[in-house]
Order: C-alpha cells, then structure tokens, then sequence
C-alpha cells in the first residue's frame, strides 16, 4: 500500500493507492457485507406489522440497495421491490396501486442479476400476464433456472406442481419434492 499526500488549491487531499490486491479484496466484501446488512435490514420492515415509517424507511433502502448494482444484495432487493409494486401496499399508503409494468422491470433486472427471488417473480409475472404478454415457456424456464441453479424452494414447488399436473412427470415432480424437504 502507498500513501501520497497531494496539496491542491491550499485543501489538504490523501490519496491511498491500494495496490495489494488482498486490500482491494477486503474492501470489496466490507462494502458487499455492507450491502447485504442494509438489504437484511430493509427486508425486515417490510412486514405488514411494520410501521408507515418503518415501512418508508424500508423502501429507501431497498431503493439505495438496488442501485448500487452490486452483488446478490442488490438483486434481492430490486427483486423486492418489484413485489411491493406487483401487489401494492394500499394499506400502508404509500404504493396505493399495483403497478405490474414496473414490477415486470424491476424483476428483469433482478433476474439478470441472478436472484432467483427475482426469476421466480419474472416467472410469475408471465405465466398471468401482468405487465408483460403471457409467456408460459418463458415462465416454466425461469422457474426451472430458480429451482436447478439456484435451489430456490418456492420455485423449485412451483416447478415440481408443473412436472406432476402439467407434464405428467411423477418421478421427476416426487425428486424436487423430497429435495426440498430435505
């Protein structure tokens, strides 16, 4: 690590060089354990028992969470997000209606992040149509990706019922059934 001291324009500026790669490292999971702490914390207000000021507070965080742009933090939280505005929350008067065009942004986003949270939205909101067309293969694929890649257990039930009423899959359906209460 180098410390150089600059002078500019009579305002004292330090400016740390890290070229350690170990400190950069270090830095990086502060800031992600950072995120996932305010991520952690925003999802606990969102609670229907929450108060209106909770409840706000909780939609600042998840907002600042999710445009930081880094890591599964950031994803879960724009996942989040999307489900406020897909069901609404009329009862804390804040997001007075349902808003599933931007649910559906929100979503994608998070998807392509990686959250599964987020697949498993996106997979719901094309499999009923809201704020998107009607997709039911783009709806099965985003719940198989959640329930394989990820073992996200409300995906993987959603995609089990469709193996066993859909496809007529027993088998497969009885595997990701007992996985997940395994």
């Amino acid at each position: 690590m180098q410390i150089v001291i600059c002078l500019s324009l009579g305002v004292l500026v330090l400016v740390i060089f890290l070229s350690d790669k170990g400190v950069l490292a270090g830095l990086q999971e502060d800031n992600d354990a950072n995120l996932q702490e305010q991520y952690a914390s925003a999802h606990a207000m969102l609670s229907p028992s929450s108060s209106i000021r909770e409840y706000r507070r909780a939609l600042k965080l998840l907002e600042a969470t999710a445009q930081s742009g880094k890591g599964r933090a950031s994803a879960d939280a724009l996942a989040d997000l999307a489900h406020v505005y897909l069901f609404g929350s009329s009862d804390k008067k804040i997001v007075t209606t349902q808003q599933p065009s931007r649910a559906f942004l929100l979503a994608n986003q998070s998807s392509h992040l990686g959250s599964p949270k987020g697949m498993h939205i996106l997979s719901f909101l094309y499999r009923h149509g809201f704020g998107v067309s009607r997709d039911l293969d783009k709806a099965l694929l985003l719940e198989k990706q959640a329930a394989e890649q990820h073992n996200y257990l409300p995906s993987m039930m959603a995609y089990a019922f469709h193996l066993r009423f859909r496809q007529n899959d027993c088998e497969a359906a009885l595997r990701i059934y007992r996985k997940c209460i395994s």
